[in-house]
């Protein structure tokens, strides 16, 4: 973190100075995201791209000694939410939505990060959770997904006390898909296209790498299906008066419910679900 501009590492914590402020404390990392290269050939082709506080979004590539800092957009005003590598392009979407990108051949250079037409959100009434960036399963085409809901009051119970914390219910999630090859003639947002299914697919997103499933459709009762979206939190560091729950969204019905993670009778710290796909690897035992 200490080669990242105007960060002051301090044990877990960070000390963070901005021009329009006098400073302020957050956490080290909200998120990390590793991906291939679009040139990735051999070992250390790699690209890490980190989310270090609320406003610094910061790469690396494999074998690099120092994060590098992307320029801001001059439109942002608020923190990031997510970032993905897409056609070899830096993405990411800020907390109320707006998607900006930067040329990845040109981020040693400090590019100037470009703005995409703005995504459609959450309507009125509604509140945001979180923003999440995908692609689509072929890899064609960008995805950014809105998960909306409401936040109530919980009260949990601790080892000597109760502790207020909020916990969120979710009612959603809304995906559109965009072209970015064809996005410059879109300014006004006409570009981006609701997606209504995910035919035999699932969607996991969260504090990793977005992961695409092919599967079908199990008994009633199973945790996962296909044509759903599954929705974590985006951030590894950083919620400690929340309690979370998985929210699930069937693009097929409508209907949407939630997968308890946290724990609601204990004080401990809360568990931040990682999505992968389990690999089986055989051994073979040469007999001697």
């Amino acid at each position: 973190m200490s080669t990242i501009p105007d960060v002051e590492p301090r044990g877990y914590h960070c000390k963070v100075r901005y021009k329009c402020t006098t400073r302020t404390y957050t956490y080290t990392f909200r998120k990390i995201v590793v991906c291939d290269t679009p040139s990735a050939a051999g070992a250390g082709s790699y690209l890490a791209v980190a989310i270090a506080t609320s406003r610094i979004l910061a790469v690396a590539r494999g074998g690099d000694r120092s994060w590098t800092a992307l320029k801001n957009h001059r439109g942002l005003f608020v923190g990031y939410d997510d970032a993905i590598m897409h056609k070899g392009k830096i993405f990411a979407v800020d907390v109320r939505g707006n998607v900006f990108s930067w040329d990845l051949p040109a981020t040693s250079s400090c590019p100037d990060p470009q703005r995409m037409p703005p995504a459609p959100g959450a309507t009125y009434g509604e509140s945001v959770y979180q923003w999440n960036l995908a692609e689509s399963a072929d890899g064609r085409l960008l995805l950014v997904t809105c998960t909306h809901g409401s936040y109530a009051e919980h009260e949990k119970p601790g080892r000597d006390s109760t502790k207020t914390v909020y916990r969120f219910h979710g009612d959603g999630v809304r995906l559109h898909e965009l072209d970015i090859d064809s996005a410059a003639a879109d300014s006004d947002g006409d570009g981006w296209r609701r997606v209504t299914g995910l035919g035999g697919r699932a969607l996991f997103l969260g504090a990793n790498w977005p992961l695409w499933t092919n599967l079908g459709r199990g008994p009633p009762g199973q945790v996962v299906q296909p044509n759903c979206v599954y929705v974590a939190p985006a951030a590894l560091f950083g919620y400690t008066d929340e309690d979370f729950d998985v929210v699930v969204h069937d693009l097929g019905d409508g209907s949407c419910w939630q997968i308890n993670v946290s724990a609601v009778d204990r004080d401990i710290v809360f568990v931040i679900p990682i999505w992968f796909t389990p690999t089986l690897q055989m051994w073979s035992r040469r007999a001697s």
